[in-house]
């Protein structure tokens, strides 16, 4: 039983020290700009933060890219490696990080 806990506890202290010393992907040089923004609605003003690329199509397709709790757009964005930045991009369409409150 005690063996058993202990390989529990070296095994989650293994994966800990693994995920923070992963290193975070570094933003990729985009076309496009990045927007920030709040929109008020109910007392409260959430934030959010959009990529825009250079080219857009006449109507675009928006990518609403929801995140964890207790994280930022910014955060977010650097977590999934700028993909949905790079969707967007080659895709020319929008793509919203919104900040949960």
């Amino acid at each position: 039983m005690r063996r058993g806990i202990l390989v529990v506890v070296v095994v989650t202290a293994g994966l800990a020290f693994w995920a923070l010393s992963a290193k975070m992907p570094v933003e990729p040089p985009l076309p496009g700009k990045l927007e920030r923004g709040s929109l008020e609605h109910g007392g409260r003003a959430p934030t959010w933060l959009a990529y825009v690329p250079a080219r857009l199509q006449p109507h675009p397709a928006i990518v609403l890219a929801l995140h964890g709790s207790m994280r930022s757009p910014a955060r977010a964005r650097q977590a999934y490696g700028y993909d949905f930045d790079l969707l967007a991009a080659a895709n020319e369409i929008r793509e919203f990080f919104q900040q949960a409150q």
